[in-house]
């Protein structure tokens, strides 16, 4: 091994030259079962923490992958019960992966018997199903981190795996009704008249509604998951109603079933704890949508009928919504305000398809002037498109500046349409006038007013201060609290394992206040890591991540990596290892070699290193290089050779040929025995972080880094 040299077996005279590269792998301890010769010819030894070592979000991963390989197998649904799952995740395998493998294989297979002598089609595994070695931990108490990471049983399907207990939650119309009997308290306790409550509510109820929608279409469940989540009763009254109400509206498309679905069952849990009657309340909305109405009370009575229940009146408002809502999938806006954009330039068409997409309609127009057009020609142009887009309540021109503001009064005199006018328009002022046509009955005059009132918002600038006191990520919606309020649960459902002390926190756009404002304020109490919502409000050193980005996993996993990287130094123990006198900053040499020399000597005579692990640094880099990517190289020796843990950082101004392929410009020199696990997990972790790694390139002094890594406030000399 030592010399590449081997002689078959017979051959006394002749050598044979090999160059293999030997792999092994054991479950013995090493340094008892190997003899020191043999493992000091192994130039690298990797060791795989046992199962017992791994947080448990690494062993709930474990346990996940095992049942889903079990689901394949067996080609049926599996459901697992929570206690099994907590067993699971609290019993300690002295076998290691290997056993829980086993184990689980040992569960699926007593569920699957049970299903086939009782004919059942899903398969269930419950605590009778677990080995006898592990069902004495059916009675242990659950810590709060499991209880975090499981809360319910958990279905394995085709679709993936998900968590009974909070999907209808979130899913439902339970979110709906508590949103509507605390609003409504609410107002009442602050003398809201009955009148106004009215208003206030059908705003907030059909901005919801609309946009819990949504995310219901965009749900890919088949009619067999769905039945596992809402009851095959439900979703049998379901389909029936869904075949009855096409009779009576053509046009509801098939996607109702699923949401339609989950607010029965949500009904119908509910019925007892509903305290508030809304029904008067929503007279304009059953006016506004007769026909739907009137077959949604149909559905009520039904519903009514099949499980011997009294769902409240104000029921069939709820669904008259759901109705009008799933006709192709539009919101109504007929006999609505018609809304004109209308600028200089190519401006107007982006603020208005915009405005259109968010709210998921195609009613804003828009109108592009060329700056050197006539304004007599524009006034014509827009004159037309006023009276085309007019349905008989009027229109709102909304301007960007010059003689476009000055249209409104004539149009109005020519062609007695009321016609309003609000100037220095932008998309947020789109979005507002589009939202309040489509979900107020408010008069021109008053949108144009209140729109005109708050105070136009361009891109900030603004420099926020981050305070360092309590840390928040910030969900800023357009449609208001509601809407900001369901994009929090989502994140906090995603993100539970990293939120730690990180704050949730949620505003709208819509509540009379200049969004700069709204930021400024949240900005004086947390430190602000992320903004998540419909539109960018352009703060500086403050990302931002949009809806689209932030419901695929794309965007979770950034705003996870941006969470990390702020809770990266909290608690920085590579102050013990990293000390003044090992880190070099723009030293002038230009080789390798000279660089490793240099910090690789002050190691040893700083007596943190022998003189044998210079050899054992040169040794390894001739067998493999350690160059990381990003410009990145950490050289590493023999822990043997280490007395005590350290680990040198070289910055260069410019950067060095490595490994005759890669330039690295930043160099750690790791300097570890077997006990600085903790020091090197750490050094990657901010080595993963691009903003760090960034931060030590643009230090020009030791203080600096020592600073940017928080090693330690004492300036050195």
């Amino acid at each position: 091994m030592d010399k590449g040299k081997f002689r078959r077996l017979g051959e006394a005279d002749t050598s044979r030259e090999s160059h293999p590269l030997i792999i092994a792998a054991t479950t013995e301890d090493p340094e008892s079962s190997l003899l020191l010769t043999f493992r000091r010819r192994i130039p690298m030894s990797i060791e795989i923490p046992a199962l017992t070592e791994r947080p448990l979000e690494e062993k709930w991963q474990f346990i996940e992958f095992y049942l889903t390989m079990e689901r394949e197998r067996l080609g049926r649904d599996i459901c697992v019960n929570q206690s099994v799952l907590n067993c699971l995740l609290l019993a300690e395998f002295p076998g290691n992966i290997g056993q829980l493998k086993s184990d689980i294989q040992v569960c699926c297979a007593k569920a699957f018997l049970e299903a086939k002598l009782h004919n059942k089609t899903a398969i269930e595994v419950v605590a009778d199903n677990l080995p006898e070695h592990l069902k004495s931990g059916i009675n242990q108490s659950v810590p709060g981190d499991i209880r975090h990471l499981i809360s319910g049983d958990v279905l394995f399907s085709v679709a993936g795996y998900q968590q009974f207990s909070g999907r209808i939650h979130k899913m439902s119309g339970t979110g709906i009704y508590e949103q509507l009997e605390e609003r409504y308290t609410k107002l009442l306790k602050n003398g809201v008249a009955a009148e106004e409550i009215s208003r206030i509510l059908q705003d907030e109820v059909e901005t919801t509604l609309v946009q819990q929608i949504r995310k219901m279409e965009e749900s890919k469940f088949s009619l067999h998951e769905l039945s596992a989540i809402v009851g095959e009763d439900v979703l049998e009254i379901t389909e029936y109603i869904y075949q009855e109400a096409r009779k009576e509206l053509p046009g509801l498309k098939d996607t109702f079933i699923f949401p339609m679905a989950i607010h029965i069952r949500a009904s119908l849990d509910m019925t007892k704890e509903r305290k508030v009657a809304l029904g008067s309340s929503f007279e304009d909305i059953k006016k506004r949508h007769a026909k739907e109405y009137k077959v949604a009370a149909y559905i009520v009575d039904k519903v009514n009928d099949k499980f011997y229940v009294m769902l409240p009146a104000d029921e069939a408002v709820f669904l008259a919504m759901y109705l009008s809502k799933f006709q192709g999938g539009q919101v109504d806006t007929e006999g609505k305000t018609a809304v004109v954009v209308l600028s200089h330039g190519r401006v107007a068409g982006g603020m208005a398809e915009v405005a259109n997409k968010i709210l998921g309609v195609n009613h804003a127009a828009a109108l592009e002037m060329a700056l050197s057009e006539d304004p007599a020609a524009a006034y014509e142009k827009t004159k037309q498109l006023v009276i085309e887009r007019n349905q008989g309540r009027g229109c709102i021109l909304l301007a960007d500046m010059g003689s476009l503001l000055t249209f409104a009064e004539k149009i109005r005199q020519e062609t007695k349409i009321p016609v309003a006018v609000c100037g220095r328009v932008d998309t947020l002022m789109v979005i507002e006038c589009l939202h309040k046509v489509l979900w107020t009955e408010e008069s021109i005059e008053t949108i144009v007013d209140e729109l005109g009132s708050k105070k136009v918002l361009q891109p900030k600038t603004t420099k926020y201060n981050k305070i360092k006191h309590k840390r928040a990520v910030l969900c800023l919606c357009i449609t208001g609290q509601g809407a900001a309020k369901l994009l929090r649960d989502f994140i906090s459902e995603r993100l539970k394992s990293v939120l730690d002390n990180i704050v949730i926190i949620n505003r709208g756009y819509i509540e009379n206040e200049d969004v700069e404002q709204i930021i400024l304020q949240e900005a004086a109490q947390y430190e602000i890591l992320a903004i998540v919502g419909t539109i960018n409000p352009d703060v500086k050193d403050i990302p931002f991540l949009s809806l689209d980005d932030i419901y695929q996993s794309s965007g979770i996993s950034k705003l996870r990596k941006i969470i990390k990287n702020s809770l990266l130094l909290d608690h920085v123990i590579l102050g013990e290892v990293i000390t003044p006198e090992l880190i070099f900053v723009n030293p002038p040499y230009r080789l390798k070699e000279q660089l490793l020399d240099q910090a690789i000597e002050t190691m040893t005579s700083e007596g943190y290193v022998d003189e044998r692990f210079l050899l054992s640094v040169y040794k390894r880099e001739g067998m493999m290089t350690t160059y990381l990517k990003g410009g990145i190289a950490i050289p590493h020796g023999d822990p043997a050779s280490v007395t005590k843990p350290v680990i040198s950082i070289t910055k260069l101004d410019k950067p060095v040929m490595w490994d005759g392929t890669n330039t690295v410009d930043l160099i750690f020199v790791l300097a570890l025995d077997e006990n600085s696990k903790k020091y090197f997990e750490q050094l990657y972790q901010m080595l993963s972080s691009e903003n760090l790694v960034s931060l030590i390139r643009n230090s020009n002094s030791i203080n600096e880094i020592r600073e940017n890594l928080r090693l330690d406030t004492k300036p050195v000399n």
